[in-house]
């Protein structure tokens, strides 16, 4: 798991959030611009909901390695993602 710090896109908040990531790839920003972006699930907490989510990484301004673990199957699981990810895993 880490911990994310990082500007929301939609209207220029800091948050931060714990993520167990699953990969990084480059999208397509809405200016067409691609960009490397970091895909993974986020738990529920105060002021979010659970679910997969996406952060550009450019927006990141701090990451923290938590000591926390996450199981990768279940991560696969609830992202469902299209493609095998970029970074390979020994899940």
């Amino acid at each position: 798991m880490v911990q994310i710090d990082f500007v929301k896109e939609t209207d220029g908040d800091w948050v931060r959030r714990e993520v167990a990531p699953y990969d990084v790839f480059n999208k397509s920003d809405k200016n067409g611009y691609n960009r490397e972006v970091l895909l993974g699930y986020c738990w529920k907490h105060k002021d979010y909901k659970s679910g997969p989510m996406y952060v550009y990484l450019d927006t990141i301004s701090n990451l923290i390695l938590l000591n926390k673990n996450f199981n990768g199957k279940e991560v696969i699981r609830l992202i469902s993602p299209r493609n095998y990810p970029n970074i390979s895993r020994n899940w």
